[in-house]
């Protein structure tokens, strides 16, 4: 969010939650923070202009509770109801949806912010992916995972070196880097704990990640 403009952005948010019938004058704080699950002294800091945006996983929540979209409050684009909010799967339980009709009601939900093809969400449940060398390249258990829905083997469609995906590999769900290399291609995780894989089927590409959601 470094580049977003701070002022634009409370302009915004106070617009959409206006919109949305909120009160964005007395009791706004309060307000936001028991809808959100952050502290009164958080939600006043959104609207400060010395002080950050609010992260990720609360600008879901933003998100979800009032359907504001969220490349309006980044952006300035069109201000719009969120089209998609999708269930969130572990690995295992997205591969067996797959082949049976999802229970929506009983699953968390997450909005998505961006216009992706299929898109689905995958919360980490181990450290496969977790990489103390590079924190840039590092998925700690508890992320949740938006990925663009592929559903193609490797051989018919172009997937770029070093590109994050879900697959399939027998009969489990895997989150891991794309590699491609000697006319070879593989799946390698980032924890040296954990194996690779030669033998998949990519699903999806990860398109971004929010961090912890709430229960």
């Amino acid at each position: 969010m470094a580049n977003i403009e701070k002022q634009q952005f409370v302009d915004r948010l106070k617009t959409a939650l206006s919109n949305q019938g909120i009160d964005v004058g007395r009791g706004l704080y309060t307000t936001l923070a028991k809808e959100v699950g952050v502290s009164v002294q958080t939600a006043k800091d959104w609207f400060d202009l010395e002080k950050g945006c609010p992260r990720a996983e609360q600008l879901a929540l933003l998100g979800q509770r009032w359907g504001i979209s969220i490349d309006y409050l980044l952006l300035g684009n069109n201000y719009e109801r969120l089209d998609y909010i999708i269930p969130i799967y572990t690995a295992g339980e997205f591969i067996k949806a797959d082949k049976e009709q999802a229970d929506y009601e009983s699953r968390r939900m997450i909005p998505v912010w961006k216009n992706l093809n299929e898109p689905f969400a995958i919360e980490l449940e181990n450290e496969s992916m977790l990489n103390i060398l590079n924190l840039r390249e590092s998925f700690p258990s508890g992320l949740i995972i938006i990925f663009e829905k592929l559903d193609s083997n490797v051989e018919n469609v172009e997937i770029e070196n070093g590109s994050f995906v879900f697959a399939q590999v027998e009969n489990f769900g895997v989150f891991a880097k794309f590699i491609r290399e000697r006319g070879q291609t593989y799946l390698m995780t980032m924890n040296p704990n954990y194996p690779n894989y030669n033998n998949f089927r990519v699903l999806g590409k990860m398109s971004y990640f929010v961090g912890a959601f709430f229960n």
